[in-house]
């Protein structure tokens, strides 16, 4: 399966394991009506359901599905 990289993890944002992601785009919208996306760092790859998302421009805020709070959601930065 050929996949498209559209963003990059930022940083955690607030405290309930949201997190910030930037569209390599620049566009925003397509952003918003994903449902699940699949992480990757490296060689590594991780699928994870999306809870909410929500535009705080220029990024868009997501929480990931068991990511439910700061820490782990900083840990995200980079993938």
């Amino acid at each position: 399966m050929e996949r498209l990289a559209v963003g990059a993890v930022r940083t955690a944002h607030g405290t309930a394991g949201e997190v910030r992601v930037r569209s390599y785009s620049g566009e925003t919208e397509h952003l918003l009506r994903l449902v699940e996306v699949t992480l990757r760092r490296g060689r590594v790859d991780r699928t994870v359901a999306i809870e909410s998302c929500r535009t705080a421009l220029p990024d868009v805020l997501v929480k990931f599905a068991r990511v439910d709070d700061r820490e782990p959601a900083q840990a995200l930065a980079g993938w």
